[in-house]
């Protein structure tokens, strides 16, 4: 398609995996608390089993937007990580 993120297209995932600052264009990322999620769902299990409550159809948990270089908001940061890795030349900032 000859498509460039930043440049035509931005890209967001939807996992915040730790490696997505270590890419060549580092992905703007919405990070799930993945330790807060599995305490709850602990928590709820254990009452369920010591019938102390009921099970949870629901449960809703804020995200973490991580801005990155992939949504073309950061390019400061894409530059200068280029620049360090030898992609292009120049000064970092």
């Amino acid at each position: 398609m000859g498509l460039r993120v930043p440049d035509d297209i931005a890209v967001v995932g939807f996992d915040g995996l730790p490696f997505c600052d270590d890419m060549e264009i580092a992905l703007t990322t919405i990070a799930q608390p993945g330790v807060e999620i599995g305490r709850l769902i602990v928590l709820y299990l254990h009452r369920m089993i010591e019938k102390k409550g009921e099970g949870v159809n629901s449960l809703i948990i804020d995200p973490e937007l991580i801005i990155r270089a992939s949504c073309g908001a950061d390019r400061d940061y894409l530059e200068n990580k280029l620049i360090r890795q030898g992609v292009i030349g120049g000064e970092t900032k």
